[in-house]
């Protein structure tokens, strides 16, 4: 689907956040930070967390999944939406609160295990450089010798990111280019051309296919364009300081049409406008002045 967003918390829960696709969650944690530190890790438990949620919703923080490998390290996976000049800071006060979190009185310190965060940004940090892919350990100032693997923390973003070689791609590549959506029809074939993207492309269409699954889609999906409005207004009324805040305003100027394609999307898929304000929780006057506007 050509506008589906497929960094949708629901979405992205459904597929790296589920018991039943394990594998494919393994296989993108592999793909993400290699499998030299993976070496004979084949399961995972998922770590069912609240903490900081609805903090973390208001940084634009819309998934935050954790994973306990077979190895004792813990994975976090979070995608960041919204621009949060302060990212780094509180990524580390957060991977510092979960670090050690279930260590008990009467444990040692040999029990504690390597926590990796792996954060896909949906916009660029301004950190002063070009790459995508931005990977931190804790290192000796001298020798560059790393000092502990528990400290792993890997920053992807996806607006820098560009298919170098459609010929050579490898298993990140497939799964960068799936989530940003990026290539033209014929590029994205070969992108899914593999076992796994093939299980994501099946894993997608279930929850395509799943009524109640794709309408939650929907609702988070005008909420997040509705917010991305507001902002847009506040800033048109002089009420915040674009720069200030790290406002991409560019981002959100397309937000009043998107909103419009979201109540779209339930009307092709034959909703009323009953159905539709129930779903948005939105009145029926402002969903049908939405639709003329």
């Amino acid at each position: 689907m050509e506008n589906f967003n497929r960094l949708n918390d629901v979405y992205i829960k459904f597929l790296l956040g589920s018991p039943e696709r394990q594998t494919l969650t393994l296989n993108f944690i592999k793909a993400m930070i290699g499998e030299d530190i993976l070496k004979g890790v084949n399961s995972l438990i998922f770590i069912d967390k609240e903490q900081g949620k609805e903090q973390n919703r208001e940084r634009g923080t819309i998934v935050d999944i954790m994973a306990m490998m077979n190895n004792g390290t813990t994975v976090h996976i979070e995608v960041q939406v919204a621009k949060d000049k302060n990212i780094f800071p509180r990524c580390l006060l957060y991977w510092s609160k979960q670090y050690g979190k279930e260590l008990t009185v009467s444990e040692t310190y040999d029990k504690l295990k390597p926590l990796v965060s792996i954060i896909l940004c949906n916009y660029n940090r301004d950190d002063g450089n070009k790459r995508y892919y931005n990977r931190y350990h804790i290192y000796n100032d001298v020798d560059k010798r790393i000092a502990t693997n528990h400290f792993d923390m890997v920053f992807i973003e996806l607006t820098k990111f560009k298919i170098k070689d459609m010929n050579h791609l490898t298993d990140s590549d497939r799964w960068l280019a799936y989530l940003a959506n990026k290539g033209n029809e014929k590029e994205r074939r070969v992108i899914m051309d593999s076992e796994a993207m093939k299980e994501v492309q099946d894993a997608e269409s279930r929850f395509l296919g799943d009524r109640a699954l794709y309408n939650e889609y929907l609702r988070r999906e005008f909420a997040r364009r509705d917010k991305q409005s507001q902002m847009m207004t506040a800033y048109d009324e002089g009420k915040i300081d674009g720069k200030k805040e790290g406002i991409e305003i560019g981002e959100l100027k397309g937000a009043l049409k998107e909103r419009k394609l979201t109540v779209q999307c339930l009307m092709e898929s034959n909703h009323s406008l009953e159905d539709i304000s129930v779903i948005l929780k939105r009145p029926i006057d402002e969903i049908r002045a939405l639709i003329n506007s």
